[in-house]
């Protein structure tokens, strides 16, 4: 699914915060975020339909940053994938175990 996007990057976030963009969000129908926390600031990459929620929620937060118009690719993995990661990486154990 492609979407509009923003990141937006903070010097700080509270926890209730956080609770309320999360309540924003509708994943079931596949709206993006991401809040990713740093040393020294906090970035949320949402989708961009979310602009006004978001930018009340963090009305009293200094924002450092806007990008607007991001792209992003999301992959879904299966279980099937997941075995034979395990499958592949107990061959390599193997494999370098009889070097």
């Amino acid at each position: 699914m492609v979407s509009q996007k923003m990141f937006w990057s903070y010097t700080s976030i509270s926890a209730e915060e956080i609770r309320k963009i999360h309540k924003i969000v509708n994943y079931e129908r596949g709206d993006t975020l991401n809040i990713i926390q740093g040393n020294y600031e906090i970035a949320v990459v949402i989708s961009q339909k979310y602009l006004s929620e978001l930018k009340e929620i963090m009305e009293n937060e200094k924002i450092l940053n806007i990008e607007k118009n991001l792209v992003s690719l999301t992959l879904s993995l299966t279980e099937e994938f997941f075995i034979h990661q395990e499958v592949y990486q107990s061959q390599l154990e193997n494999f370098h175990g009889k070097i």
